[in-house]
C-alpha cells in the first residue's frame, strides 16, 4: 500500500509539473492536467492529501493565491471531510492532514515568497511533537533550514535543537548537508557554523560534520552557479 501511494504522489506531481510546463509556454491543454488534479474519485484520503500537495505546487507557480487560500482551508477541514475518517479516526487523518499542510505551506513560501506562509509553515511545525513525532520533526526542520534566508528564523531553530540537545548529537551529521545550503541563504554568515561547532562536544561528531557540511557546500555552490543539480554529491 505504501508503494502504491508513493507512485501516485510521483504520478500527482507530475501531472502538476506538466500543468505548469504547458500554462508556461502557453499551451491551452494545461487545463487537462488541472483537471485531472481536481478528481478525486477512486482515491484513497492519503491521494487526495498528496494530490492536494501536488496542487500547491502548481498554484503557488503562478501565485493564484485565492486558491491557494481555498486549498489551505480544504485541508483544515480534512479530517471532517474525508471519507476514511469515520473508520480509521480523526485523529490520524488529522495529523496527516497538518503534515500535507505543513509542507504544502512551505513548498508555497519557497515558490512566493510570501511570509504569509512561512509563518503558517513555522505555527504548524510548533505543533508536531518532538517526542511522539522526532523523524518527522526533524525532516521539518532540514526543509524549512534549507527553504529559508531569514537569520532570524534559522537561529532561533537552531536555539530549539540546542534545547533538545540535538546540536551535540549524532543527529546534526545528517543536517549538515542541508546546513551548507542554509549557509549560502543567510548570505555566509560564519555565525552558523560558529554557533553549530562550540556546541557540539564529541570530536568525532564534529569532523564528520564538517565533513558533510564542507562537501555539500562546494556542491551546492556549483548547483547554484550553473542552475543544475550535481549528480555526483
Amino acid at each position: 500500500m505504501l508503494a502504491e501511494v508513493g507512485d501516485e504522489t510521483e504520478l500527482f506531481m507530475d501531472t502538476a509539473v506538466i500543468a505548469i510546463a504547458l500554462r508556461s509556454i502557453g499551451y491551452e491543454r494545461y487545463k487537462d492536467y488541472v483537471k485531472r488534479l481536481m478528481k478525486n474519485k477512486g482515491l484513497t484520503d492519503e491521494m487526495i492529501l498528496m494530490k492536494m500537495y501536488a496542487l500547491t505546487r502548481y498554484y503557488a507557480t503562478f501565485n493564484e493565491k485565492d486558491n491557494l487560500e481555498q486549498l489551505f482551508r480544504s485541508l483544515t477541514f480534512a479530517p471532517v471531510t474525508l471519507k476514511g475518517t469515520r473508520k480509521r479516526g480523526i485523529r490520524e487523518i488529522r495529523e496527516k492532514a497538518r503534515d500535507t499542510m505543513v509542507l504544502a505551506s512551505l513548498l508555497a513560501y519557497v515558490l512566493t515568497k510570501d511570509d504569509k506562509y512561512l509563518n503558517k509553515t513555522l505555527d504548524l511545525y510548533r505543533t508536531v511533537d518532538w517526542e511522539d513525532e522526532f523523524d518527522f520533526k526533524l525532516d521539518l526542520v532540514h526543509n524549512i533550514l534549507i527553504s529559508v534566508d531569514k537569520p532570524e528564523v534559522v537561529f532561533s531553530i537552531l536555539q530549539e535543537l540546542e534545547e533538545k540537545k540535538i546540536i551535540e548529537s549524532e543527529f546534526i551529521v545528517l543536517l549538515a548537508p542541508g546546513l551548507s545550503a542554509t549557509y549560502l541563504n543567510i548570505g555566509k554568515d560564519d555565525k552558523l557554523i560558529e554557533y553549530i561547532l562550540k556546541r557540539i562536544r564529541d570530536y568525532g561528531t564534529k569532523i564528520l560534520f564538517i565533513e558533510k557540511f564542507i562537501e555539500n557546500l562546494a556542491c551546492e555552490q556549483l548547483s547554484r552557479k550553473f542552475n543544475v543539480p550535481v549528480g555526483f554529491c
